[in-house]
């Protein structure tokens, strides 16, 4: 299981260049992602693609951002203070998520980078 970033999720259902390689090369591991992302690619899209990206959702498995989350999020946040780094709060969010649960996370976004310990499958923008 790999958690899908809102990035990835975007590119998947554009059928981006990025999109065909992230289904290439994970296929198998296409089956979740988190309640910020479903946030982030729902607020995002366009009124006549929402549903499309619904349904695309749907087939996922969703982990929520929960309290043993929430302290992570905290931790990361100090972590990155420290190192003098800051990161968006969504993004925060993400990784507290994906670490907590143990997951790889699938994105393009160079940002989680930056969380030790976090497994992160970059997939470079084409």
């Amino acid at each position: 299981m790999a958690v899908l970033d809102s990035s990835s999720i975007i590119h998947l259902l554009r059928g981006s260049e990025a999109g065909k390689l992230i289904r290439q090369q994970y296929l198998e591991e296409l089956n979740s992602t988190t309640t910020i992302c479903v946030h982030e690619v729902l607020i995002g899209a366009k009124q006549k693609y929402r549903e499309e990206a619904i349904n695309f959702i749907k087939k996922l498995e969703i982990l929520p951002f929960d309290e043993k989350a929430a302290n992570k999020s905290v931790e990361l946040h100090d972590m990155l203070s420290k190192k003098g780094r800051q990161m968006q709060k969504l993004d925060l969010f993400i990784a507290s998520i994906c670490l907590t649960h143990g997951t790889p996370l699938i994105t393009t976004d160079a940002d989680f980078d930056n969380i030790d310990g976090l497994l992160v499958r970059n997939v470079k923008r084409m």
